[in-house]
């Protein structure tokens, strides 16, 4: 860390650091599928993942959901039988 490099100035650097080594490798390939520099590719690979992760996470609150309904539907006899416990609530 240069003397002049304020403490903004290292975090800043750090991050940039820590998102070149977490997203550069799929920057790199993006590089190579479209004509593109560097930082634009490692701002889609940043959005690529964002947009992954909340698929994800939107997909697994809609499978959560539609597994709750499914256990609703079920007769309270049934999961009596099934795991030896009322499970309504």
């Amino acid at each position: 860390m240069p003397e002049s490099e304020s403490l903004e100035e290292k975090l800043a650097r750090l991050g940039r650091e820590a998102e070149v080594a977490e997203f550069g490798p799929r920057a790199r390939e993006i590089m190579r599928e479209s004509d593109v520099e560097f930082d634009t590719a490692l701002e889609q690979a940043i959005t690529e993942r964002r947009d992954n992760a909340r698929l994800a996470d939107e997909y697994n609150r809609t499978r959560d959901l539609s597994e709750f309904d499914e256990a609703a539907s079920v007769p309270v006899e049934v999961r009596r039988n099934i795991t030896g416990r009322d499970k309504r609530g």
